[in-house]
């Protein structure tokens, strides 16, 4: 069968419209179905030096009786965590302003409601929905006073959520920990915060979720997509 000379052009040349039509709309439609992602801005902490500190250990390493208070914890804007093991009646972690910038965990209901820290199941989604403060006698895992207050166990796979930041501008993160209120011992095994502000962290995660690619750039890929397919054709004519 004899081949007319412009479809052998187009062929030997590697363009054949009806083909690169084929592979753009793949590519476009690929595109728009998929979209270019990127990383949200997970910062996984160094529970061995928290500004120089070391809380891995049983009770975050305090020993009984006493607290440890680290000003600006992760770093200028980030609040003050106090580690407490029996000191005034409180066993567990709160936070604290320093600086001008606040430090909070989140609770479960009231903020009011004594020793009742928000124990978080791997996956869940940290945000402001959550009810915070930065009261000790909420957020630890123990409050002593003329009665005693206790939070249900903290099992593996269980995390708070915290805060940091000013009204309006907060980043929020995680601290996977275990409480064992028959012991009165807690542990913080691991720990990460969203460097985005007002971004939400799920419980647990260690790199961010898909972001997807302004419609601006899709755009302007379609755009590419279709000057090409003209230029080809102009050649194959």
């Amino acid at each position: 069968m004899s081949t007319s000379p412009a479809t052998s052009r187009s062929t030997e040349q590697g363009c054949d419209p009806a083909r690169l039509a084929s592979y753009l709309s793949l590519g476009v439609t690929g595109a728009l179905m998929a979209t270019a992602t990127g990383e949200a801005a997970i910062v996984m902490i160094d529970l061995t030096n928290v500004n120089g500190q070391n809380i891995t250990g049983v009770n975050a390493g305090v020993s009984a009786g006493n607290k440890i208070t680290i000003s600006n914890w992760l770093g200028a804007g980030t609040g003050q965590l106090e580690l407490c093991n029996s000191y005034s009646g409180y066993w567990g972690l709160d936070g604290d302003a320093y600086s001008g910038n606040t430090l909070q965990f989140a609770v479960n209901g009231s903020s009011s409601s004594f020793a009742s820290p928000h124990n978080f199941g791997a996956g869940a989604t940290i945000d402001n929905s959550a009810t915070w403060t930065g009261s000790a006698d909420r957020t630890t895992f123990r409050y002593v006073t003329s009665s005693t207050f206790t939070s249900p166990d903290f099992g593996a796979g269980s995390f708070m959520g915290f805060r940091f930041g000013t009204s309006g501008a907060y980043y929020f993160g995680y601290l996977e920990v275990t409480w064992n209120a028959s012991t009165n011992t807690f542990q913080l095994l691991s720990g990460a915060y969203e460097s985005t502000v007002n971004t939400a962290i799920l419980a647990g995660a260690t790199s961010g979720g898909a972001v997807p690619v302004p419609a601006a750039s899709l755009l302007a890929l379609m755009a590419l997509g279709g000057n090409s397919f003209r230029r080809s054709r102009t050649r194959a004519a």
